[in-house]
């Protein structure tokens, strides 16, 4: 019988993690019947074994796949979990998905009782999701995140604008069909994941907290630094306006990136790396100069100031010309 939630879990070297996570999942009190696909990426920690007991102990419902590190899909010269995740959702066959790292999981049993009832009841919704927590490698809370329903985050131009929760408290309808080639291309696959799930309708928001993600140096995210997340930001804007027929949607992702170069300008002053502060800016500028985002009057100032700043003590920052310099490795720099 087609279960009613297949919860797609990716991992590769979580062993300190990886039981917890799928202990969230059999844990959970629902009268959905479930799947549980563990997409393991050729681990090296005893992550394989794990996932391989604990699917002993629960063969009706859990289901592994082991894959092969030759299948790795590269990004911006890291290893991806992309083609791990990919082939896993493909072999999901519930009405609805959820997608679970490895090293997170879920706090509260009724998570996917209550995702499913909201979306039997309201057929146009396409997804929901709800608050998370953000613990360290211990598990010991760090904060807590998006838990603001208020906030419009409604359909998949929202999500590319940056007003999203994280991946792991989403549960949607499982019809994404064939994903499109150049989702091969982007660096990170997370919220470009969810403007594909959140294109057929609207996005509900749970009031609650039920997912944690855990933020540690191995994350693929999370222990990035902050000058490689805007420069994922910036190639990820880059395959949406060649590629996503909504322009609307392409151009909330350039917004996002210009949001974050002003962000990292001054940060990256402050902490003296002042090479990475300028090519910022001057990134921010090259946007303003293609006519690919028009600046609010808030932003107008803040970039003024910044480059008033920038010039003040260092000299001139980079024209749009040294933007395109690809002897550039931004992710270079910590």
């Amino acid at each position: 019988m087609r279960p009613d939630i297949s919860i797609v879990i990716q991992t590769y070297n979580h062993a300190p993690f990886i039981r917890e996570c799928l202990q969230s999942v059999v844990d959970q009190e629902t009268d959905y019947r479930i799947e549980i696909l563990v997409g393991e990426d050729g681990s090296t920690d005893g992550t394989a074994k794990i996932v391989d007991d604990f699917a002993c102990l629960h063969p009706d419902i859990v289901r592994v796949f082991h894959r092969d590190r030759g299948d790795v899909i590269y990004a911006m010269g890291r290893p991806t979990g992309r083609s791990n995740l990919l082939k896993t959702i493909a072999a999901a066959s519930g009405r609805y998905l959820a997608i679970l790292d490895g090293d997170d999981f879920y706090t509260d049993p009724r998570k996917l009782e209550l995702q499913g009832r909201m979306l039997d009841a309201d057929p146009t919704l396409s997804a929901c999701c709800h608050a998370l927590l953000s613990v360290d490698e211990a598990g010991n809370v760090k904060g807590s995140e998006w838990t603001r329903p208020t906030l419009p985050m409604e359909y998949a131009i929202d999500i590319a604008a940056g007003r999203h929760s994280h991946v792991a408290t989403f549960l949607s309808r499982n019809n994404f069909g064939v994903v499109p080639h150049w989702f091969r291309e982007l660096p990170y696959a997370d919220w470009p994941l969810l403007v594909l799930r959140a294109g057929t309708g609207r996005i509900g928001y749970l009031a609650g907290t039920f997912t944690a993600y855990r933020v540690h140096p191995g994350g693929m995210y999370s222990g990035a630094t902050r000058i490689r997340r805007v420069e994922a930001s910036r190639r990820t804007a880059a395959v949406f306006r060649r590629n996503w027929p909504d322009k609307a949607v392409a151009q909330a992702a350039v917004d996002r990136e210009f949001r974050a170069l002003l962000r990292l300008a001054p940060r990256r002053r402050a902490a003296g790396q002042h090479r990475a502060s300028q090519m910022a800016l001057a990134r921010a500028w090259a946007i303003i100069k293609a006519n690919e985002h028009r600046p609010s009057g808030k932003q107008w100032v803040r970039f003024l100031a910044e480059g008033a700043k920038q010039r003040f003590w260092y000299g001139p920052f980079p024209t749009a010309q040294s933007h395109k310099q690809k002897n550039f490795r931004c992710e270079d720099r910590s």
